[in-house]
């Protein structure tokens, strides 16, 4: 069995890939642990090299959902380390240099599962015209792929290759997002190194024993009857909902229509886009402050709402704040200490399962669902002028 059904079954439906993938992750995020403990001297010494250089700039750097990586864990740092960072995509990289690079020293940290779309190693490229101090931090998920050689041949660089299988061969990224956003977590949170290493265990356990029933809840949404989806989320659950809107639209090839923002944002024009066959997904925020505001608008949305859904995803603890939503995930919380990276695991596995359940509900071709290919698992067409 496999997420509740048959590997037959899931065959047929053209998502054995993605549903294989979604459901190793728990598996990974093991050998991750034991792979990074392993590199622990190096990483750290880098991580320590780093810590000595005057005003660095630490910039987080990929395509779509890597750069999403970023724009969540820029959060997470900063709320939990005070160590500031940014996230400038590679796509912008590339094509307006000069509005995302500057001459000081610069820690340039990029993902890519393949390794092989062209902005991976033209944004170092550009980086290099640009910056006279730079150093590589570079997480990939393809050994011998593009990336991962130049990353190797760079002075004042470290690549970090995430465990064998991450590489998603489905269309969407799923494994490789959580791999690189883990081993991202330990390594910048290096002080802690073996405690986060104990951590990814114990979540990957959690996730695991829980991973069928966020499955069956995932479908029993996906099966509503929405032609738009709106994610909403704050803080470190921001990306997140980035994220969780492309895996949508990505999968279902268009056929639902999906925007992000964070929940106190959306009120300001955005909220213009719910009509009735709207599902509005409401990531809630773990951090009490910031969680008020998730609530306010949660209960404005369901005091307001027509035939339009909502779904709330959060720690099973709160479940009684929420109950007046249409559906309601939850996830067991298993630390106070790492609280928000789990939220965001916890929440990134849901998300992914309403994007597959929801394709498969479309009878889309999950694993490949760009028919006339128009959409390629790696990106092409990109020239790096």
């Amino acid at each position: 069995m496999l997420l509740n059904h048959s590997e037959q079954y899931w065959q047929e439906k053209s998502a054995l890939i993605t549903a294989s993938e979604i459901a190793q992750q728990p598996r990974l995020w093991r050998v991750l642990a034991d792979e990074l403990l392993e590199r622990k001297e190096k990483i750290v010494a880098f991580m320590e090299k780093m810590a000595q250089v005057e005003d660095l700039r630490t910039a987080f750097t990929g395509a779509g959902s890597s750069a999403f990586i970023g724009e969540s864990l820029q959060k997470i740092l900063a709320n939990e380390l005070r160590y500031h960072a940014e996230t400038i995509h590679s796509p912008d990289v590339i094509s307006y240099p000069e509005g995302e690079l500057f001459d000081v020293p610069t820690l340039l940290v990029s993902y890519a599962r393949s390794g092989e779309s062209p902005e991976s190693v033209g944004a170092i490229k550009k980086a290099q015209e640009y910056v006279k101090e730079l150093y590589n931090l570079v997480f990939v998920c393809k050994k011998g792929s593009s990336l991962y050689d130049y990353g190797m041949s760079l002075d004042d660089s470290l690549v970090l290759l995430m465990p064998e299988g991450s590489s998603d061969q489905g269309f969407a990224m799923t494994s490789s997002v959580s791999c690189m956003m883990l081993a991202s977590y330990v390594v910048f949170g290096y002080k802690e190194f073996d405690e986060r290493c104990a951590f990814l265990k114990e979540l990957a356990d959690s996730v695991e024993k829980q991973i069928d029933a966020f499955d069956e809840l995932a479908a029993k949404t996906a099966a509503r009857d929405y032609e738009r989806c709106i994610f909403l989320g704050l803080g470190g659950l921001k990306g997140l909902a980035h994220e969780a809107s492309i895996k949508t639209l990505e999968l279902t090839n268009g056929g639902v229509a999906t925007n992000y923002e964070g929940s106190t944002g959306f009120r300001h024009g955005p909220k213009t886009i719910i009509n009735d066959k709207t599902l509005t997904v409401h990531l809630i925020n773990e951090n009490p402050y910031t969680r008020q505001y998730d609530l306010d608008f949660l209960d404005e949305v369901n005091r307001e709402r027509k035939e339009n859904k909502t779904l709330v995803i959060a720690e099973e603890k709160n479940l009684e704040a929420i109950k007046e939503s249409d559906d309601v995930i939850t996830y067991q919380g298993i630390t106070e200490r790492y609280k928000e990276i789990e939220n965001y695991i916890d929440a990134l596995v849901i998300l992914q399962l309403l994007s597959l359940e929801k394709s498969v509900q479309l009878g889309h071709r999950t694993d490949n669902p760009s028919i006339g290919g128009e959409v390629n698992r790696v990106v092409k067409g990109v020239i790096i002028h």
